[in-house]
């Protein structure tokens, strides 16, 4: 976290923000104040890379960094430094900011966030991953920047205004996320996947620094893409297991998770890192919920696995501590909460995860990515290296786009509903104003785009409060999926690559070829598990929705009108169908978090 101002920044001020990221904090914490800023960072330490006590300082400028830098030893050689020396992650990101400026971000691949002051030039930077696995917020004023790890912390400022972002809880209500770059607190920002923000005498700047690079892969036929997928997986996984020893993985049922939890057994066997060990949550009387065949099967496979009941798991059991910062609450919250506590008991730091594994889905639409960037030769030729008939290509870009709900989850559109937030875009200026949502809205490029999955605004929160979860219990999250490598290698692929002839995760298949079992491998994909688990939780815990929707707050504060609120209470107990569940849940869990100012 750091703290800048143009007058003086006094340290029992930085040290009422700092205290909110305490918990994060398992090795110790450390703090510089050097006039107009305030910089420090709560450690945490896993495996045996050498650590360094932060913020780490030299000639006048002060890092904190939250991160794992992959490409140690390209990075070793592009600042011309000895391999042999070793030399902490925060020491090389301030010997790059050092030879690269703000430009510094680009020569880092993995996993981070990070602020940083240079006292010779005025100047502070923060910047995050390319594929937004780490979190940054801030806010700013000509006078004022204030960054860190969470919105909430950055909200104890006197100069901040502890306030909710109205326009951003109705589009929340609304059951789709579109705004880029803020948060739900009105004077805090989001800082979007590989960018980096700059605030100096000059003013504020917001640059991206990556996306994932669109461009035609060489001809090949899926069974060598799949073993691309495999090599790269194999080393993401390298690259984690190098940090943590000792690895634990969430295994869910489905091939995502297990495909990771196969990989992470094998890759620490042969480079004997540690052991490894698969946890699953396992549930009787929850339909499309398989995970209990998934998980036995690998067993007899190899991998280690260990069982919890999830009987006494629903997504309001504990309390609403993952609700701080966000009314964003998946229902997968508690499952998180449930392994990462038992990983942590059983000796684990490191959790691995099938996250990001549902990029690989299907999506044909995600041609429409190339469109979106003005490349239209790469559409065509793209489409035309596609095996999709010239009849079905026509129905699905032309006649019928409802006919991509086979490649496209339509579900999570929600273009059967009604929006049921109260419409003030007048409070917004106008450039930010949204279009009415529509079904045509819904289909639109953006929402149906292999880019917008990957930078969907409601899945960060989910991630960032998925990632808090997992700290508060002393253990740190792993993705696989997210490596910028393989996303780069996704967004390289044609959308045939993902989804062909009605079967979704094609290539995710043929990369688990070999490694899980074909039971496993060949299993159909279940989308309603997620409606199943939240079904439940209405159920169990209907009075406490009751009680979070009767407070009157988003009546009173024109989030909802009184008749469509009256509608949410008479979906319980148990409200049919997905959507209408979703919409009851993000409901009251805005209730709930909007009590906390």
């Amino acid at each position: 976290m750091a703290v800048v101002d143009k007058q003086q920044v006094e340290p029992t001020v930085f040290e009422r923000l700092f205290d909110r990221l305490s918990y994060r904090g398992h090795d110790g914490e450390g703090a510089t104040h050097v006039g107009t800023a305030s910089i420090g960072c709560h450690q945490f330490n896993t495996g045996s890379r050498p650590h360094a006590s932060q913020p780490v300082s030299e000639g006048g400028i002060y890092v904190a960094f939250d991160g794992r830098i992959d490409n140690r030893e390209q990075l070793l050689a592009r600042l011309g430094q000895e391999p042999s020396k070793p030399r902490p992650d925060s020491r090389l990101v301030l010997d790059a900011y050092t030879k690269w400026g703000t430009e510094f971000p680009e020569q880092i691949r993995g996993p981070f966030a990070t602020v940083l002051w240079d006292s010779n030039r005025r100047r502070s930077v923060a910047a995050r991953d390319r594929t937004g696995i780490r979190h940054i917020y801030y806010a700013a004023t000509d006078d004022l920047f204030v960054a860190g790890s969470e919105a909430r912390a950055i909200a104890a400022h006197s100069s901040v205004a502890d306030e909710p972002n109205r326009h951003l809880i109705r589009e929340f209500l609304d059951s789709r996320l579109e705004t880029a770059g803020e948060s739900f607190y009105r004077d805090i920002a989001r800082l979007e996947p590989g960018t980096v923000v700059t605030w100096d005498p000059d003013g504020l700047s917001v640059d991206r620094y990556w996306r994932p690079p669109y461009g035609c892969a060489p001809d090949a036929n899926i069974s060598d893409h799949g073993r691309q997928l495999e090599q790269l997986l194999r080393s993401a996984i390298g690259n984690r297991l190098e940090v943590v020893g000792n690895a634990a993985v969430m295994m869910s049922g489905g091939l995502d998770s297990t495909l990771i939890g196969s990989l992470v057994t094998e890759e620490s066997a042969r480079r004997e890192t540690g052991r490894a060990e698969a946890f699953v949550v396992t549930f009787d009387g929850i339909s499309a919920i398989d995970e209990r065949t998934s998980a036995s099967a690998v067993s007899t496979d190899g991998v280690s696995t260990t069982f919890l009941d999830g009987a006494d798991i629903w997504p309001l059991k504990r309390d609403f501590r993952a609700l701080v910062g966000t009314p964003c609450r998946d229902s997968s919250l508690e499952l998180f909460d449930t392994v990462t506590a038992k990983a942590r008991a059983d000796g684990f730091e490191g959790v691995f995860t099938g996250v990001g594994g549902n990029l690989f889905d299907g999506n044909r639409l995600a041609y429409t990515d190339l469109l979106c960037e003005g490349h239209v030769a790469d559409f065509v030729r793209e489409a035309w290296r596609d095996d999709l008939s010239v009849l079905k290509a026509g129905l699905l870009y032309g006649l019928l786009p409802a006919a991509t709900s086979q490649s496209v989850t339509l579900r999570e559109l929600n273009y059967r509903d009604p929006p049921i937030g109260v419409d003030r875009d007048d409070e917004r200026p106008p450039a930010a104003r949204r279009e009415p949502k529509t079904v045509s809205r819904a289909l639109s490029f953006v929402n149906c785009s292999l880019r917008y999955q990957l930078t969907d605004p409601y899945m960060d929160f989910v991630s960032d409060s998925i990632r808090r979860i997992a700290l508060a219990n002393g253990t740190e999250l792993f993705h696989p999926f997210l490596d910028s490598r393989i996303i780069a290698f996704l967004f390289r692929l044609g959308p045939g690559s993902r989804f062909h002839n009605g079967r979704h995760k094609r290539l995710v298949r043929q990369a688990a070829r070999g490694i899980v079992p074909e039971s496993v491998r060949e299993q159909p994909v279940h989308a309603n598990a997620y409606s199943s688990f939240l079904r439940r939780g209405i159920q169990e815990e209907a009075s406490t929705l009751q009680a979070a929707l009767s407070n009157g707050t988003l009546v009173e504060e024109s989030y909802l009108e009184k008749d469509q609120l009256e509608r949410l209470h008479a979906e319980l107990p148990v409200p049919d169908g997905v959507e209408s569940q979703e919409r009851l849940w993000r409901a009251a869990t805005t209730a709930r978090w909007l009590d906390e100012f």
